[in-house]
C-alpha cells in the first residue's frame, strides 16, 4: 500500500462508532435461484444485468409498494433488519468459490474489538504483540476517527500499524489498522483469523490486490473496456468512476495512469493501476488491481483473510478469471527493485557529474570517491522493503528478476 493508491485511515473516520445500538434482526432474505444456505442473499445480478423478478425479494412475505423487487445488487447477499419502522439492509461480500483461495495479497486491515471485561486497550496490544503483529507500541498526542487516544508501531519510521481507544460514542472498542507495509509484515493471517472470530471483532477495512507484473492478464485499457461494458456494473448500473494520473498519453504515459471505480461512501472502492510506473519505472508494465471494503452496511467475512483470492475473484464478474497464484516475496522484490533502479536514477541525476570530477581530484582512486560520497541509511523509496534484500542485495541488481517477475528468488542454503 502507498501513498498514491491510497488514503490515510483518517479517510474512515465514521467506521463502527455504535455497536450498542445494533438492529434486531427481522427475517433473512433468501436468493431468488434457491441456491446458497438459508442466508444466502436476495436476488443479485454478477452479469451487469438489471434484476426485475416477479416473485417477492423475501420468501415468507408478498410484494407490496414498499418492497423494492427491483433493488439493484452486485455480487452480495443482503440480510434486511429493522429497527422500529426503519429497514436496514446489511451486505456480506460472497467469494467466488471456483476461484484460487490465494489469487490475491491482504494490502490493508482494520477492525474493532472490545477487550474482555476488566481489560483494556493494553490487553488488545499484548494480544497483538504474542501474535507477533507489533512490536514496542508509542503513544501519539490526540486522538484518531472519534476516539480519545492513539498509538502507533512503526520501524524504520514506516507506519506499520495505528492503534486507537477511549471516546463517548466508540461502545468501549479499540480499533486497530495495518496499512500495506503492515500487512506485508503478518506470515499467519490464519492465526489472525481465528483471534478475530474468537473475539467477535468487527472488520471495518479490507484490502484485497492482485499484481500482474506483465500486464499479461489487466491493463488500463482492458479496465476500462470492462467498465464500459458492464464488467464492474451492480445490477446494471455503473459504478462511478475517477480517473488520475498521466492519461492524455494513453500507454505512453510515463508517470501512471488509476482506474478508480466506486466509492468510500458506498463502502466498495476498485483501484486499477500501473504500479511499475507509480514507482518510478516508466517503462514497467507492473498493473495492481485493488479492492477496497468498508463496514458501512456491509458485514466483511473472517474468512478473505485466509481466502483472499476467491473474495477478490467475487467482487466483480470481470474479475472471476483471476486465479494465478500471488507471492508477497516476489511482490516485495519487485517493489524493492523497481525503487532501487530509481533511486540509481536519481543518484545519477543529482551526483554523476559529481563523480566524474571526484575521480579527477583523487586521481582515479574509485574507494576514495565512495567513502567521501557515502552516508548511512537507504534511501528512503528503499527503506520499505530493505528485510526482504538485506539477505540478498545483489538481487537488486538482477535482471532476471524483471524479466521473470513472476518467481521470487530462492536462496540455496545447506544444512
Amino acid at each position: 500500500m502507498d501513498a498514491y493508491s491510497h488514503q490515510s485511515d483518517t479517510a474512515v473516520a465514521a467506521e463502527q462508532t455504535a455497536e450498542a445500538a445494533a438492529p434486531t434482526p427481522a427475517r433473512t432474505a433468501q436468493r431468488a435461484d434457491g441456491r446458497g444456505t438459508a442466508a444466502a442473499g436476495v436476488p443479485f445480478s454478477k452479469t451487469g444485468q438489471k434484476i426485475n423478478e416477479d416473485q417477492p425479494a423475501f420468501a415468507d412475505e408478498t410484494q407490496s409498494q414498499n418492497t423494492r423487487s427491483d433493488k439493484e445488487f452486485d455480487s452480495e447477499w443482503v440480510e434486511f433488519f429493522t429497527t422500529g419502522k426503519k429497514p436496514i439492509f446489511i451486505r456480506h461480500p460472497i467469494p467466488y468459490q471456483d476461484g484460487n483461495p490465494n489469487a490475491a495479497l491482504v494490502d490493508w486491515l482494520a477492525f474493532t474489538v472490545r477487550p474482555p471485561e476488566g481489560e483494556s486497550h493494553e490487553w488488545v496490544i499484548r494480544e497483538m504483540q504474542r501474535l507477533g503483529l507489533v512490536g514496542v507500541v508509542e503513544e501519539m498526542s490526540g486522538g484518531f476517527a472519534g476516539y480519545a487516544s492513539k498509538a502507533k508501531y512503526e520501524e524504520d519510521k514506516i507506519r506499520l500499524c495505528l492503534v486507537a481507544w477511549g471516546g463517548k460514542r466508540q461502545a468501549a472498542t479499540v480499533y486497530i489498522s495495518f496499512p500495506g507495509h503492515g500487512c506485508a509484515r503478518i506470515s499467519d493471517w490464519a492465526a489472525l483469523q481465528t483471534w478475530l472470530e474468537q473475539y467477535q471483532a468487527n472488520i471495518t477495512r479490507l484490502d484485497l490486490a492482485y499484481d500482474d507484473f506483465k500486464a499479461e492478464q489487466i491493463s488500463i485499457g482492458q479496465a476500462v473496456e470492462w467498465y464500459l461494458t458492464g464488467g464492474f456494473g451492480a445490477g446494471g448500473r455503473m459504478p462511478s468512476h475517477r480517473v488520475h494520473g498521466d492519461w492524455l498519453l494513453g500507454d505512453q504515459s510515463r508517470s501512471g495512469r488509476t482506474l478508480e471505480l466506486g466509492s468510500r461512501e458506498g463502502g466498495k472502492l476498485v483501484r486499477i493501476y500501473e504500479k511499475g510506473k507509480q514507482l518510478g519505472n516508466p517503462i514497467d508494465p507492473w498493473v495492481r488491481i485493488e479492492v477496497e471494503w468498508h463496514n458501512q452496511s456491509r458485514r466483511i467475512p473472517y474468512e478473505a483473510l485466509t481466502e483472499p483470492g476467491r473474495f477478490l475473484a467475487g467482487a466483480y464478474e470481470c474479475l472471476q478469471f483471476l486465479d494465478k497464484e500471488q507471492s508477497r516475496i516476489a511482490t516485495t522484490q519487485r517493489a524493492a527493485k523497481v525503487s532501487f533502479d530509481k533511486a540509481m536514477s536519481n543518484g545519477r541525476q543529482l551526483s554523476g557529474k559529481l563523480v566524474n570530477m571526484a575521480l579527477e581530484v583523487y586521481e582515479g582512486d574509485y574507494a576514495e570517491v565512495v567513502e567521501q560520497l557515502r552516508r548511512d541509511g537507504y534511501p528512503a523509496r528503499v527503506v520499505p522493503y530493505k528485510d526482504t534484500i538485506k539477505d540478498r542485495p545483489d538481487l537488486l541488481a538482477s535482471k532476471e528478476l524483471m524479466n521473470n517477475p513472476s518467481q521470487p528468488a530462492v536462496v540455496a542454503t545447506s544444512d
